[in-house]
């Protein structure tokens, strides 16, 4: 199992890293989230954290979870999402996201954002 994970692990590494470089460029828009800043004050490494917190400041704007953010994370957790997942789609669904990038691959792909909206 350990040889199959390291892999995706650095294939998951070099993907983010891309995406912090167009972020860093101005190509790309950071969103962060109360949701996400919460997370991360989760972490018990202090080192993470902090690490963590560091790459949250790239971001241009911090979206807040709304009663509506709360009603529509429990909707996607009805079909089987984890909370934290649910509650980080539900987010990008009503920041009108472009893009929404995990490495859960036990989140489904739930969503298909565009102009026209969102569905399951």
């Amino acid at each position: 199992m350990r040889k199959k994970l390291q892999p995706r692990i650095f294939l998951e590494a070099e993907a983010i890293l891309s995406v912090f470089s167009l972020v860093e460029a101005g190509e790309l828009e950071l969103l962060s989230s109360d949701v996400l800043k919460f997370e991360i004050s989760c972490i018990a490494n202090l080192n993470r954290r902090k690490e963590a917190e560091t790459l949250l400041r790239l971001a241009s704007r911090v979206a807040p979870v709304r009663h509506s953010t709360r009603l529509l994370s429990e909707r996607i957790i009805a079909v089987g999402v984890k909370p934290f997942d649910a509650a980080h789609t539900a987010v990008a669904i009503e920041n009108l996201v472009s893009f929404f990038c995990t490495c859960d691959h036990y989140c489904p792909v739930i969503t298909q954002i565009n102009s026209t909206g969102y569905r399951y």
